[in-house]
């Protein structure tokens, strides 16, 4: 880890001044450890969901608390075992230390991908993917948020975003969409977009969001590799498309990362997961 130069300065002052010491690299040492100690923590929870029946495990980082807690933003992430793959405390941990976003509060729900994630309205219509999305957004919203608001003690957060990866990212855009009142912005890392497809001309989920009535004001972020399965990223284009005739978005409006060099897996998302954070948070 590279310090900046100020910190440079004091170790070596530090070093100096304890030079005659018994144990001058020793301390100069620790004095770095402590120099270098990251601003960001990481840490586990959990908790029983009535919803689904079940606990549900949660992977949460952090960076520090400010004074005033409504400057904290909260990230909600539908599966929490991606943020392993995709480095997230070291990527908010850099980009805090780099003081180019607000303060972070990210917390990853260990849900089940086969079943909890998908279109809350399509769940009675599919056996097994989503089947049970309806009861996972009422978890988040009437269950997940009241906990962290709880736990944090903070009544209301500077702003709220949620996000996920392929069928979790179809859940990240859903919840947000029902919930606009609560969540600003949605990102969405190569959406699974045909998981209750059942032909090839006719697909739910686009077509579900295409009738839709609702015009959110509801920021969103979209990514999809040009690379590997090509309907990832049709998909993606129709729906931003479909999103920018709807007039929704607020602030930061709709983006969408279309990389013809990458795919859509975890390391592309990794490479991609700070330029969703410098959209969502950025100071």
């Amino acid at each position: 880890m590279q310090l900046p130069p100020k910190l440079i300065f004091l170790s070596i002052k530090f070093y100096i001044v304890f030079t005659r010491s018994s144990y001058p690299f020793l301390l100069f040492l620790v004095f770095c450890m402590v120099a270098c100690k990251s601003a960001v923590k990481e840490q586990s929870d959990a908790l029983y969901s009535r919803h689904l029946q079940k606990h549900i495990n949660l992977h949460i980082v952090s960076t520090t608390v400010p004074d005033e807690k409504a400057d904290m933003n909260l990230l909600l992430f539908n599966d929490a075992a991606l943020l392993q793959t995709m480095d997230a405390k070291t990527i908010i941990d850099s980009l805090t230390r780099k003081k180019l976003i607000q303060p972070l509060l990210l917390v990853g729900i260990d849900a089940d991908e086969k079943t909890d994630y998908g279109i809350a309205d399509l769940a009675g219509s599919v056996q097994r993917e989503g089947s049970k999305a309806d009861k996972y957004s009422n978890f988040v919203m009437n269950e997940l948020y009241p906990f962290i608001k709880k736990k944090t003690k903070i009544r209301k957060f500077k702003s709220v975003a949620i996000a996920g990866s392929s069928l979790a990212g179809i859940a990240a855009f859903d919840i947000a969409w029902d919930n606009a009142e609560k969540i600003e912005r949605a990102g969405m890392f190569s959406g699974n977009f045909d998981y209750s497809k059942t032909s090839d001309t006719v697909n739910p989920v686009l077509q579900y969001f295409q009738s839709s009535r609702k015009r959110p004001k509801l920021d969103c972020w979209f990514y999809a590799g040009m690379q590997g399965d090509s309907s990832i990223f049709k998909n993606t284009q129709l729906f931003t498309s479909l999103l920018q005739k709807k007039n929704t978005g607020f602030i930061t409006g709709i983006q969408f990362v279309a990389d013809k060099n990458s795919g859509n897996d975890g390391i592309a998302w990794r490479h991609h997961f700070a330029e969703f954070l410098l959209w969502a948070f950025a100071r």
